[in-house]
């Protein structure tokens, strides 16, 4: 503030010297206004520097005493040359006189207007110009010069009240601007602080509603499944007696394709009672690292020669409660999904295993506890969030007609969720997707890794 309107000030500074120069010149033998214009400018170009040199620190705010009192050295000198050259080049002739008292009152009013941001600097001029020139007429003696000599005191008093108003007046604006400002700032972080928490909300609900939504789908598909579980069960029945009874070929044909149906249905119902969450387990003490070591062969014949297998096994068991033999097939469906998602790229699938601890729930369905996790990652096409809320879904496929029936994924959340754990999906579009299968953890395991 106390710089801001030194260019101004300069620039009134620097013409009216001059004219004065020329005025006084024409009527004052000898140098003297010469030697004053020559002062007046040096102490210009000096204020002109400082300003400068403030325009370009970085550090104002520590050093703003010390900026402050040049600006007042500077106002000062300024207004002294102009108080004491006022004295010495005093003219004889009464226009002169006024011409420069004239100037000299405009000079200290223009200095209200440019300095009163700053009071010591606005006082400075005003004393040091006003002072001199008064004392001067005051003097000389005559009613008249010491009319004036009061006149131009009572001048310099009112304009350092006027200045001070004013000093006040934009310190009071300042102080509302900067609390405007801190005011905006707190309801800037207000709102942001609003939407996140309203972004958290809306996901969590939709999380729920997704939740809820794959439960009442799950109920629903086990109902129709154990239905259709039964009357296959009738008809299975049936066609293993009348195997006793069918003599012809062609019979026997026929009874074997409707008894081979029999068996799809009754593949496609175990699938449905699994997402359903119906299936039967039989779920026992396990190693996971052992596990994938004896599937090793099974999981690299699934992704096929052109993926890379990883398998990246915890040093120390990740021993889970689960049912081994769903528990492969899992993995084999998982493993299966990678594949068809690196396919085309021939990247890599890893096969990771680690024992957590989750000390807080986080994603809205993991629980605090602790967890066996076996993790199945790719570095494949990944999925969009679109896709990623209905992955669960049966019978929901991105494959071509023909290539899944969109029960694998579904199967194995049913698996994960009737077992006591949870399947956690994170993907992205081109950058992958991993799979984390969150299973209860035996007791009597060691210390693991926690999670908040």
């Amino acid at each position: 503030m106390v710089f801001r309107q030194i260019p101004t000030a300069l620039a009134v500074n620097a013409i009216n010297s001059t004219l004065t120069f020329i005025v006084l010149s024409s009527f004052t033998a000898g140098l003297l206004p010469l030697y004053w214009l020559v002062l007046v400018t040096l102490v210009t170009v000096f204020r002109g520097v400082t300003w400068r040199q403030y325009n370009r620190a970085t550090d104002k705010a520590n050093e703003s005493r010390r900026w402050a009192n040049l600006a007042m050295a500077g106002s000062g000198l300024s207004g002294l040359l102009w108080g004491i050259g006022g004295v010495v080049l005093f003219p004889d002739a009464i226009e002169l006189q006024m011409f420069l008292t004239f100037v000299l009152a405009g000079m200290c009013a223009g200095a209200v207007g440019v300095s009163a941001a700053h009071l010591p600097t606005l006082c400075a001029f005003l004393l040091a110009a006003g002072l001199p020139i008064a004392a001067r007429f005051l003097i000389e003696g005559s009613t008249l010069d010491t009319v004036m000599g009061l006149m131009i005191v009572v001048f310099i008093g009112a304009l350092s009240q006027i200045g001070r108003s004013l000093n006040q007046t934009l310190i009071e604006a300042m102080r509302l601007r900067f609390e405007l400002s801190e005011r905006t700032q707190a309801l800037d972080e207000a709102y942001r602080s609003l939407k996140e928490e309203t972004a958290e909300r809306l996901s969590a609900e939709a999380e729920l509603h997704q939740s809820q939504k794959l439960n009442a789908l799950g109920q629903f598909t086990a109902g129709i499944a154990h239905d259709f579980n039964n009357l296959l069960t009738v008809v299975s029945g049936n066609l293993d007696i009348l195997r006793t009874e069918v003599e012809t070929e062609k019979g026997r044909r026929l009874l074997a394709a409707a008894q081979d149906g029999a068996e799809r249905g009754a593949r496609l119902v175990a699938s449905l009672l699994a997402f359903g969450r119906r299936q039967l387990l039989r779920p026992q003490t396990l190693d996971a690292n052992k596990l994938i070591q004896e599937l090793d062969g099974l999981l690299r014949k699934a992704a096929g020669h052109a993926v890379e297998m990883r398998f990246l096994l915890n040093p120390s068991p990740v021993l889970c409660h689960a049912d081994p033999v769903q528990l492969q097939a899992a993995l084999v469906n998982l493993t299966i999904n990678a594949r068809d998602a690196v396919a085309e790229m021939g990247g890599y699938i890893a096969i990771k295993t680690e024992n957590r601890v989750v000390d807080a729930d986080f994603d809205g369905q993991i629980r605090a506890g602790s967890y066996a996790v076996l993790s199945v990652i790719d570095n494949g096409a990944g999925m969009s969030p679109e896709v990623q809320k209905r992955a669960f879904e049966p019978f929901f496929t991105t494959k071509p007609a023909g290539k899944g029936n969109g029960l694998g994924l579904s199967q194995v959340f049913g698996f994960v969720n009737q077992s006591g754990g949870y399947l956690h999906l994170i993907s992205e579009l081109g950058a992958g997707t991993t799979f984390h299968l969150y299973l209860p953890q035996s007791p009597g395991m060691p210390a693991a890794t926690p999670q908040s």
